[in-house]
C-alpha cells in the first residue's frame, strides 16, 4: 500500500472524505489549479528509503523515536483544503513544502499581497513528476484576477471545516504513530470502605 493510498484511508477514517466535496486532491503531471483556502498547516513524514512505510512525525517534544535514529530528519508537507478548479469540488490536499515558499513570497508581493485566507486568487501549479531537480517539480503561478469565492463554494467549504479542519486531520495522523497512554487504575478498595445506605 501506497503513502498515498494510506493517507486515503486515513481521510475516509477521519471523515475528511464523508461527503462528494471532499476527496482528497492529487496532483496530476501537468497543470494543476487551485484555489488555498486555509492558510496550511504542517504535517512531517520520515521516510526511509523504497519499499519502506513513510511514518508521521509526531514532533521532537513529543518524543518521536525516529529523531534518535542515524539523526532521522522528517520532511514537511502542507495540509489545506483547495478548490480544485479541475472539476470544481473542495479537496484536502498535501502541498510540497516548495509551494508554501513560493506562495509566501507572492504574500508579500505588492501585486499579490493578501494576509487571510482564503487566497484571493487561484493559482496554477505545474507538476513534473520527472524533474529531478525537487524544486522544480512544482512550480507555482498565481492567477492575476482577484475574484470573491461563490456563495455556494462558501458554503461548502464551512461545512467540510465544520467536519474536519486541516489541524484536527494531522492530528489523527500523529495519533496513529504516539506511544498509547499509560493507564492507572486506583488502588484496591476495602469492601469495608464501601458505604451502603
Amino acid at each position: 500500500m501506497s503513502l498515498h493510498d494510506d493517507i486515503q484511508k486515513d481521510a475516509e477514517q477521519y471523515g475528511a472524505q464523508s461527503s462528494e466535496s471532499s476527496d482528497f486532491f492529487k496532483f496530476e503531471k501537468g497543470v494543476n489549479k487551485i484555489r488555498i483556502l486555509n492558510k496550511p498547516t504542517i504535517l512531517a513524514m520520515h521516510f526511509f528509503g523504497k519499499g519502506e512505510k513513510a511514518v508521521v512525525c509526531i514532533g521532537i517534544q513529543e518524543g518521536c523515536p525516529h529523531h534518535k535514529e542515524d539523526d532521522q530528519k522528517a520532511s514537511i508537507k502542507l495540509v489545506t483544503y483547495v478548490i480544485d478548479r479541475n472539476d470544481g469540488k473542495i479537496k484536502l490536499a498535501e502541498l510540497p513544502l516548495s509551494i508554501g515558499y513560493t506562495l509566501n513570497n507572492y504574500m508579500e508581493d505588492e501585486d499579490y499581497a493578501f494576509d487571510e485566507f482564503p487566497a484571493p486568487y487561484d493559482v496554477k501549479i505545474t507538476h513534473d513528476p520527472d524533474n529531478s531537480d525537487p524544486k522544480s517539480k512544482y512550480v507555482l503561478i498565481p492567477s492575476p484576477n482577484k475574484t470573491e469565492l461563490t456563495e455556494e463554494e462558501r458554503k461548502e467549504f464551512d461545512e467540510i471545516m465544520g467536519k474536519m479542519t486541516p489541524e484536527q486531520y494531522v492530528e489523527k495522523r500523529k495519533d496513529k504513530f504516539r506511544a498509547p497512554k499509560e493507564t492507572t487504575y486506583p488502588e484496591r478498595m476495602d469492601p469495608d470502605d464501601i458505604p451502603f445506605d
